[in-house]
């Protein structure tokens, strides 16, 4: 059996893609436009059998509208953007993915702290003002 999975990025990582088509998976993807009525025409349109969501909004009535979706994994922990009440009156299983972007969260922090410990943000406004400010 053929199933359909809808990603809602414009890519998927190699291995993860890779994965999917070993196991005979149909694929689509979100445009780069990263709107929610796209994600709600895609659903409403397609026998999609599962959704891999990232950030974009995954709202009741995308859900709703997809009498075919199975399942919906989040890629990360956060739900915030998925209507997870109308996954549950479907009986549609929520999954996350913890630790799946831990790397990135760690590298953002750390950078964020040098930012913040080197004043960038407001050396950056005093550049683009025009003004050279000797911070000593």
């Amino acid at each position: 059996m053929t199933y359909t999975i809808f990603v809602t990025a414009s890519k998927l990582a190699p291995a993860g893609m890779q994965r999917l088509e070993n196991a005979g998976c149909r694929v689509l993807f979100l445009d780069k436009t990263q709107d929610a009525a796209e994600v709600e025409s895609i659903l409403a349109t397609n026998a999609v059998d599962a959704v891999i969501s990232r950030t974009v909004d995954l709202s009741a009535l995308a859900i709703r509208s997809c009498p075919t979706l199975k399942v919906i994994s989040k890629h990360g922990v956060g739900v915030s953007n998925i209507a997870v009440s109308a996954a549950t009156e479907r009986a549609i299983p929520v999954y996350v993915t913890p630790g799946a972007n831990a790397q990135s969260v760690a590298e953002m922090t750390i950078g964020l702290m040098l930012s913040a410990a080197r004043r960038i943000p407001w050396m950056d406004q005093e550049l683009r003002a025009g003004r050279w400010t000797d911070t000593g």
